[in-house]
């Protein structure tokens, strides 16, 4: 149905927004309840007005924090832009924060690029670096100012090529088509919906626009098929057509990682639930998760390629416990606008620019602790990761619609150029 592996060789993100539920207010002490009761029983009448006061300034306190947070819901936006370039191994994405209302536009954006084949990252931070300047030159006598310049960290270059030998990163490649494949087929069929072009689509060249609504299970079913596929390939690749370099015991990790994913997803799925130990918060999890619902539109090309995702995520009842009482039960909703296009990637940092600075000039010490991590260290790293993983790890592989009225939030708007991989 969908060319995946083309979709796989160029770009996957995931985004998460945290609400932050208000601060409990203080209880009042049992002394201090009992000596309220007792002047309440002599003092019915006003302690029936006071009440009444309170109740009344309580509803409109409730009432002014659901319109500002609504407010806050509406105007604030989370926009993305970047490039990948998959046989370079380079990828750049700028995150931009926005706030737009009624006469109002504000935004802040930091530009970040990863270089996967040398180990450096880059960062420009001048939307931030008079606040830094600022600190630099109130705690050093001579301080370097970042200003507008790029900011480079780089791993020791040997450390680095060690790594990648360490991770099979070719093989997870090519077991991750057959994965996603399996994890679509595990959705009922029915739930695809084959929808008519809109204007977006038209705008953007697509010719199919295919509509999926995942609920919570049926979400937490399709990534557990997905892990459990990935790591069934993966072991057969481990044994068959080993990556070069990498023997059985280096995939041993990976597939460690892998069976963590998958007792977590049976953690948190209705359907294992019953066969899987799971803490209070756990359970408390599944009993909340019923208002989830995912939506989601995708529109392609005549290749089968992903053009573009749309996507609206119903916020569940373990939100809403903690903030229907600032929005008067409305629906909280986090729409997404993600666009891919398969053009020659352009890239706004440079490694090599003159107004590229290593991070050791402005924090000397740092370039000291990074080439202390050698090669050795990683891998006594890795060895403690390993070990505690098989301690932990005992499992064998194998919102409230009443109204209707929403309160959206505009979470993302994403465009990333994509220079497709040559490699099978």
């Amino acid at each position: 149905m969908v060319a995946w592996k083309q979709y796989l060789k160029s770009f996957a993100s995931f985004f998460e927004l945290s609400l932050a539920p208000s601060a409990a207010e203080p209880q009042s002490s049992n002394k201090e309840s009992k000596n309220l009761d007792e002047y309440c029983d002599k003092n019915n009448n006003e302690c029936k007005e006071y009440d009444a006061e309170w109740q009344k300034s309580e509803k409109q306190k409730t009432a002014s924090y659901a319109h500002l947070l609504q407010h806050q819901l509406n105007s604030f936006s989370i926009r993305m832009t970047g490039a990948i370039d998959l046989p370079a191994a380079r990828m750049e994405a700028i995150p931009q924060l926005r706030y737009e209302a009624p006469n109002a536009l504000a935004y802040i954006q930091m530009p970040m690029q990863m270089d996967f084949k040398n180990g450096v990252f880059l960062v420009e931070p001048s939307a931030i670096s008079p606040y830094i300047d600022t600190f630099n030159l109130r705690i050093n006598d001579k301080p370097k100012l970042v200003k507008d310049n790029v900011i480079r960290i780089q791993i020791p270059p040997k450390t680095w090529a060690h790594i990648k030998t360490r991770f099979p990163l070719k093989s997870i490649a090519v077991a991750a088509p057959k994965a996603i494949d399996e994890a679509l087929a595990s959705i009922d069929k029915q739930a695809f919906k084959r929808l008519e072009m809109d204007e977006k689509g038209k705008a953007i060249g697509a010719v199919h626009r295919i509509g999926l609504a995942l609920d919570y299970e049926t979400e937490t079913k399709l990534i557990r098929t997905f892990f459990v596929a990935l790591r069934r390939e993966l072991a057969q690749l481990a044994k068959t057509q080993p990556q070069a370099g990498l023997t059985e015991k280096d995939y041993d990790l990976t597939l460690k990682l892998l069976d963590t994913y998958i007792k977590q997803a049976d953690l948190t799925n209705p359907e294992t639930a019953n066969s899987t130990d799971t803490s209070e918060l756990e359970s408390f999890i599944k009993a909340t998760m019923a208002g989830y619902l995912n939506s989601g539109e995708w529109y392609l090309d005549r290749k089968g390629r992903l053009l573009a995702q749309m996507t609206q995520v119903r916020l569940p009842k373990l939100v809403d416990a903690y903030l229907s009482h600032n929005l008067n039960n409305k629906t909280i909703r986090l729409n997404t606008w993600y666009q891919l296009d398969y053009s020659q990637p352009r890239f706004t940092l440079d490694a090599n620019s003159p107004r590229t600075v290593d991070l050791s000039e402005y924090f000397p010490k740092l370039r000291g602790h990074l080439n202390k991590f050698t090669p050795e260290k990683f891998d006594e790293s890795m060895k403690i990761l390993s070990q505690s993983l098989e301690q932990k790890d005992d499992h064998s592989t194998v919102s409230n619609d009443d109204n209707d009225e929403t309160v959206t939030h505009q979470a993302h708007h994403s465009k990333h150029k994509v220079k497709k991989s040559k490699a099978k």
